[in-house]
């Protein structure tokens, strides 16, 4: 079996084993469920998957791949802040799109299975986020000039503390809304690339 076709299978059974648990909640949906969406046998998923579990680890993942699908789109964007909006938002959109069930699920994995002891360092993006961040700067986008590793560490675990809270209340309160409001606290944005929630969905709806 060729490479192309396992990295498709794969692909497939992640897609549709995420959209089973957003529908009927994580711990409703079984392997042969996620067999039958996927069309495959159970063989065929554990050739790609240990566990159920295993699946949530790639959620993460797959968030990155779309970033990186679209990154020449982000990167057309008129401003460094909106540029970075932009990569934050995919995260965003990801975890809205699947819900708070399956969000909490993925805690609850990373939790118990992963050793994070240089996060955010290790992400792909982390270093083109650092780059933004300068590039902010040295335009007069932004007028919070510490250092940008800083600046990108606060924003990742920021970001982190308020899914993981959304998570953890069941959806209760808006995720956009939050993280323009951190955007906003801890970019200190010029009036002119201020970050606004009309702005944001308007730009969803492109």
């Amino acid at each position: 079996m060729s490479k192309s076709i396992n990295n498709k299978t794969h692909r497939r059974i992640v897609e549709c084993a995420l959209e089973l648990f957003r529908e009927k909640g994580y711990d409703n949906v079984t392997i042969q469920e996620i067999c039958q969406s996927s069309k495959i046998t159970k063989s065929t998923f554990y050739y790609h998957f240990p566990s159920k579990e295993s699946l949530i680890e790639e959620f993460t993942e797959q968030t990155s791949r779309t970033t990186q699908e679209n990154f020449a789109e982000i990167m057309a964007l008129e401003s460094n802040i909106l540029q970075l909006w932009a990569i934050f938002n995919s995260y965003i959109t990801k975890n809205n799109k699947y819900g708070s069930s399956v969000v909490g699920q993925v805690y609850r994995t990373f939790l118990s299975t992963c050793d994070e002891i240089d996060f955010p360092r290790y992400l792909i993006l982390f270093n083109t986020v650092v780059i933004l961040i300068e590039k902010a700067q040295k335009s007069g986008e932004i007028q919070n000039m510490s250092q940008p590793e800083q600046i990108a560490e606060a924003l990742y675990y920021g970001s982190r503390g308020i899914v993981y809270s959304w998570a953890a209340g069941q959806g209760g309160f808006c995720l956009q809304e939050k993280f323009k409001n951190l955007f906003n606290g801890l970019l200190l944005p010029v009036k002119a690339h201020a970050i606004s929630f009309e702005e944001e969905n308007d730009q969803e709806k492109k």
